[in-house]
Formats: C-alpha cells, sequence, structure tokens
C-alpha cells in the first residue's frame, strides 16, 4: 500500500499535483501542495502510513483533540497540532494496530482547515484495508 497512491487518489480532480515522498520518511509518508489562488491560501496535505502505531499514540496536542470516526472507522481530530493556527490532523484507525495520518495546512483559518481535512479523510478512508 503506497501512501502517495493513496493521497493521489483521494485528491483526484481537485487541482493537486503529484504526490511526492517525504524526505524524511519516504517508505510511509507523502505530501502535495496546491499553490495559493488569488485570495485563496495555499493548501499543504500529507498522508503516513504507521504501521504498529496505535491511532491514539502521540497525539501532540491532546487538549485540542476529539474522538469520532470518519465513515464509521474510529479517528481523532486534532485541531492546531503545533499550537499553529490553519492546521488540523485526523488520525484513522488501521486494524489490528496501525494508523493513516492526514495532516492539512492552509493559511490561518483552523475551522476551514480542519473542514478541509475531514473532507479528504473521508476520501482517504476507504482507500485504507479495512478493519
Amino acid at each position: 500500500m503506497s501512501s502517495c497512491a493513496i493521497l493521489d487518489q483521494a485528491l483526484v480532480g481537485q487541482g493537486y499535483p503529484k504526490a511526492e515522498p517525504l524526505v524524511a520518511n519516504p517508505k510511509q509518508g507523502c505530501r502535495t501542495t496546491k499553490p495559493a489562488s488569488g485570495d485563496t491560501p495555499g493548501v499543504d496535505v500529507g498522508l503516513s502510513l504507521n504501521p504498529g502505531r496505535g491511532y491514539k499514540e502521540n497525539v501532540g496536542n491532546p487538549n485540542q483533540a476529539s474522538e469520532g470516526n470518519v465513515n464509521g472507522r474510529p479517528a481523532v481530530l486534532e485541531r492546531e497540532p503545533e499550537n499553529s493556527p490553519g492546521q488540523c490532523d485526523v488520525w484513522l484507525e488501521v486494524k489490528p494496530n496501525s494508523r493513516a495520518f492526514v495532516l492539512l495546512a492552509s493559511g490561518s483559518d483552523t475551522a476551514r482547515a480542519c473542514q478541509m481535512v475531514q473532507e479528504i479523510a473521508a476520501k482517504v478512508e476507504p482507500l485504507l484495508p479495512k478493519n
């Protein structure tokens, strides 16, 4: 399962360039950036597949995190993971003990970033192994 292939498929038709492997972790993560256009800020989206790590582990800003689900799959939504406005993450459970981590950063509107990352996570979720 390739994080780049999953991310590209989830973002098809939305104007993002082809996802590229992360320099720090090319086997597990990918990212793509849609440049700013006029008054619309750019959008940076990443997907990391983390085998052997639970979806509730290592949440960076637990005070800004809430449990829920994406398409019925258990998940954690984290607002401003680095205490930075305009960032939002979704951590999806992949059984037996793994996770998929979707990160989005765009401008300084956290509510919009969280809405966007939830929409992308909903497209990523069906492409993951079934729980």
